[in-house]
């Protein structure tokens, strides 16, 4: 833990989970570690891909969206069981020991940075912590990592100079909402930015650009397959953006065919692409870490599907709260998503109150997030 206590600022809380037979929590501040805990994994997983299903299949998140504006072609809704809140409670139990629970209660941390393992890179633990409120319990945010070595590495290469360029890659250049976006999106970046719509022009400014952001339509494994469905190749596994007909691919970044500055920010605004997913496609394909793998220190993405009119709403309010207020990517979204949650046409859109971690708990800074 020695780059890792190196990296956390006085008023960070980590949190840090081991996956395996057991579960393995510990947890800490830029001192030391606190307390480490080894408890029983039993019936963790199950509760976690159930969470993931309710949060990822339009027949269970289908729920918790207004049934006056859901799309007539979705399949019919499927009651979740367990229901939301009960999953959530008996996550809680079992992610969040006593004493780390008595230690956020205390109100001494500004910032918690979580490590979650394999499947736990799905949850929102953040939430978990803070009483499923979007904002939680940490006034400057939170930060999630595949790792505490990718954590220290992404704050090592983060810039710390103003930005001078960027980009925003529209993936549909005949889509009027994504260019729409797009051209908010412009107004709010401090800098010189260009608007790219096909992969040769991204291939080649995306080396020199402080900033990307990303405004098209994605998916991951989870969010697209079928249950019990078998990948007909292993492009079917990889996490996705689609740019101009053409498709970008964890791999693409791995093998430096798309390169990214050094220290870059990316703005992923699209559906479902922020998600980290265990074993292989988590060590090797999932788009977050390859990011990392190719110079970015900070991803802005959502776990789970979000709607289009929250997302452009919360990243384009970060971005403003990071260049007009100074503030921190982490700081900025968790401002940005507690002045989203309380707009009363977002709530409108809202099917009870079950519906919140869907609609809040999917966005998550990833990496330095400074």
């Amino acid at each position: 833990m020695i780059d890792l206590k190196a990296t956390l600022k006085p008023g960070d809380l980590f949190v840090s989970y081991w996956l395996a037979d057991r579960l393995m929590i510990a947890f800490g501040d830029h001192q030391e570690i606190q307390e480490t805990e080894i408890m029983s994994a039993g019936g963790l997983v199950p509760l976690v891909r159930a969470f993931a299903q309710q949060v990822t299949r339009i027949e269970y998140f289908g729920n918790f969206i207004n049934p006056e504006i859901r799309p007539a072609h979705w399949p019919a809704s499927v009651a979740p069981d367990p229901p939301p809140q009960k999953l959530l409670e008996e996550l809680r139990a079992l992610l969040i020991p006593a004493r780390l629970s008595e230690t956020c209660r205390k109100g001494a941390f500004r910032r918690l940075v979580v490590f979650p393992d394999g499947l736990l890179h799905s949850v929102p633990i953040h939430l978990l912590l803070g009483n499923d409120q979007p904002e939680g319990v940490f006034a400057d945010g939170v930060v999630y990592a595949p790792s505490a070595s990718a954590y220290a590495y992404c704050c090592q290469k983060r810039q710390t100079d103003a930005p001078k360029q960027a980009i925003v890659v529209v993936g549909d250049k005949n889509d009027i909402q994504l260019l729409w976006e797009a051209e908010r999106i412009s107004e709010d970046i401090p800098c010189a930015t260009e608007i790219v719509t096909s992969l040769a022009d991204f291939q080649k400014l995306a080396p020199a650009s402080d900033i990307i952001y990303v405004a098209t339509h994605g998916n991951s494994p989870e969010s697209s397959a079928t249950a019990g469905a078998t990948p007909s190749s292993s492009e079917d596994t990889e996490w996705q953006l689609l740019l101009d007909q053409d498709r970008i691919v964890p791999r693409d970044f791995f093998r430096e065919q798309i390169k990214l500055k050094r220290g870059s920010v990316v703005i992923l605004s699209a559906c479902s692409v922020g998600n980290l997913m265990p074993g292989e496609a988590h060590e090797l394909l999932g788009l977050v870490r390859s990011l990392f793998y190719a110079g970015a220190a900070t991803v802005l993405a959502a776990r789970w599907p979000i709607l289009g009119a929250t997302a452009v709403t919360v990243f384009a309010n970060t971005i403003k709260s990071v260049f007009e207020k100074n503030n921190t990517f982490a700081s900025g979204m968790n401002r940005a998503i507690i002045d989203a949650s309380g707009r009363d046409d977002f709530r409108k859109l809202m099917a009870g109150p079950e519906a919140s971690t869907f609609f809040w708990g999917g966005f998550a800074v990833f990496g330095c997030g400074d």
